[in-house]
């Protein structure tokens, strides 16, 4: 059964989302949250960036979550979750872009390995 999810639960999901990008180095993304259901896909969350002008739009879902796994960890999982898209999507979309130039592939790469060698 599905559950609608809280304010309480919104401000955790925002604290867990913030921890992670500063964690992965991605503090340099204007980050705009919302809590509202995020679209077409059912799912618990959304991560919809913008990585020529370095913003992002993050939606944690307002009544799709399943009550049977619902709890403070799962959360948190869903926040590093949409975070983890952030970090790797950019090499995505590049690599389904049509009409890349390979020089922004290769920048793209060194931008994520630099990310990695802080963290690791």
């Amino acid at each position: 059964m599905k559950m609608k999810t809280t304010n309480k639960d919104f401000q955790l999901f925002k604290y867990e989302c913030n921890s992670w990008l500063e964690r992965l180095k991605l503090d340099d993304f204007e980050v705009n949250y919302w809590h509202e259901n995020p679209g077409k896909y059912n799912a618990d969350a959304s991560c919809s960036p913008d990585y020529k002008y370095r913003r992002v739009d993050i939606r944690f879902s307002v009544d799709n979550f399943d009550e049977t796994v619902f709890n403070t960890g799962y959360i948190k999982s869903v926040a590093k979750h949409e975070i983890l898209h952030l970090l790797v999507g950019e090499m995505k979309d590049l690599a389904q872009d049509r009409y890349i130039i390979q020089d922004e592939i290769i920048k793209a790469d060194e931008r994520l390995i630099r990310k990695l060698e802080k963290l690791l």
